[in-house]
């Protein structure tokens, strides 16, 4: 009696199982009808899956009058079918082809700098339009790159550092004008704001030496957002109950645009304000214009900041602000394919620091303007052998920074009348072997700086 049970419930289970299953047979091919081996074919919301022989052909059950199927092979687009098993004709599955295992692969350079930089330098481009955190200051956009964090205790005196180095061995650049100041943390392009940027480039390895000593560490350059049409965009952060407000206009000849951006005091995890409220004020204006094979452009920044705090670890009872920091650039660049490509540059600024300790508080006012002049040149050497050659100055007049005491009324010069100077002479040679690129560069530097009258 117990076997004739047991025959029964195995006859069952065999009749259940081949009523909701049914096998499906086809071959996978590209789209020149090449057959594609090792195709994985799976039953979407399932673990069944199989792969196709060497002629690409496969079987396969699916335990459902219809099912969807998924199919993917490498260097393939990925498709998704929906199949009827049980109707006895063969699937013909065809994928779209990336590209072939030999075809010949062109990788073009990544786009962070209006200077060529050799394949081989770790580089990034980070445009803010491709970026999904919120943006409240450059600083913020350059830390999407990995390798990039910020030095300081929060608030809009913070700057990047990559790759462990900050300080005045990075250099920062806006619109192609190097940016240089007095504070001991670095310069920050904070004051340009986040809608206003059309595109955030970092170099790293041993090409941005060829930038100057001060780029030993790496390069950040900034470069304005160039507008098509009318452009608009507002924001609201919680946190410092922080508002932004943008606009631009553009077209083929012109971009202007102008943004505001105000923060209260934002709060810790302990509720405790933070010493980070600020109002911003800039402006953008471009304009672009052709002749024969050479094209020109000529961009100007303005930055109005106000009563900027600085986060600090001593707040409240030492309060450090900036009550005002001003920025006038502009840059005016020329390129042609075939010849020299020359850019001029200038950098004018102010920076007003206040520090209130109890009863005691003093300022330091810090101002300069600054100059730059580069020309580059690449040209060709035989056979497969080209090059770049560049001549560059930068230099820095009127640098003063003056202390004053509000007890005593004393005023103390650090710098009067400070002026620097840093030229500089630069060439690379490349050439292919076959499929590898080598290149190799150096840089002749001559640098000064002087202070008048004081030490």
């Amino acid at each position: 009696m117990t076997k004739r049970i047991l025959v029964h419930l195995v006859a069952s289970w065999s009749f259940v199982a081949m009523g909701l299953s049914a096998s499906t047979r086809g071959t996978i091919q590209d789209d020149q009808g090449v057959p594609i081996p090792d195709a994985r074919i799976c039953v979407v919301d399932t673990t069944h899956c199989v792969f196709s022989d060497e002629t690409g052909r496969f079987a396969l059950d699916i335990p459902s009058n219809r099912a969807r199927l998924s199919v993917e092979a490498s260097r393939h687009l990925p498709l998704s079918v929906t199949v009827c098993p049980g109707s006895g004709e063969s699937l013909q599955i065809t994928l779209t082809r990336l590209f072939h295992p030999h075809d010949e692969v062109v990788v073009t350079e990544r786009v962070a700098s209006r200077r060529r930089v050799p394949p081989a330098s770790a580089i990034a481009s980070v445009t803010p339009s491709a970026v999904e955190i919120p943006l409240t200051s450059v600083a913020s956009l350059a830390t999407v790159v990995p390798g990039v964090a910020l030095n300081g205790q929060g608030g809009r005196a913070q700057v990047p550092s990559i790759r462990g180095i900050s300080g005045h061995r990075i250099l920062t650049s806006v619109a192609g004008v190097r940016v240089m100041g007095e504070r001991r943390a670095g310069v920050s392009a904070d004051f340009l704001d986040p809608f206003l940027i059309g595109r955030l480039g970092i170099i790293r390895g041993p090409f941005s030496g060829l930038r100057g000593g001060g780029a030993l560490g790496g390069v950040i350059e900034v470069l304005p957002r160039e507008f098509h049409g009318t452009e608009a965009q507002s924001g609201f952060y919680s946190q410092g109950r922080q508002t932004a407000l943008g606009i631009g206009w553009g077209d083929e000849r012109y971009s202007i645009g102008a943004a505001v951006r105000t923060a209260d005091n934002s709060h810790d995890r302990m509720g405790r304000p933070v010493n980070d409220h600020f109002t911003s004020y800039s402006t953008l204006l471009t304009r672009n214009w052709a002749r024969g094979d050479r094209s020109f452009q000529l961009s100007v920044i303005s930055s109005l900041g106000t009563d900027a705090g600085k986060a600090a670890n001593d707040f409240p009872e030492t309060i450090t602000t900036y009550p005002v920091e001003r920025h006038l650039l502009a840059d005016f660049r020329t390129d042609s394919p075939t010849n020299w490509n020359y850019s001029a540059g200038f950098h004018g600024q102010s920076l007003k620091t206040r520090r209130q300790e109890g009863e005691s508080t003093s300022e330091v006012l810090t101002d300069s303007w600054d100059f730059q002049l580069d020309a580059v040149r690449a040209f060709q050497v035989g056979a497969g052998w080209s090059g770049e050659f560049s001549i560059d100055y930068f230099g820095r007049r009127s640098v003063d920074s003056r202390e004053s005491s509000g007890a005593s009324g004393d005023v103390a010069e650090a710098l009067k009348s400070g002026l620097e100077d840093d030229a500089g002479l630069s060439v690379a040679l490349r050439h292919q072997f076959h499929r590898v690129d080598m290149e190799a560069g150096t840089r002749f530097s001559l640098f000064r700086q002087s202070n008048a009258g004081r030490q």
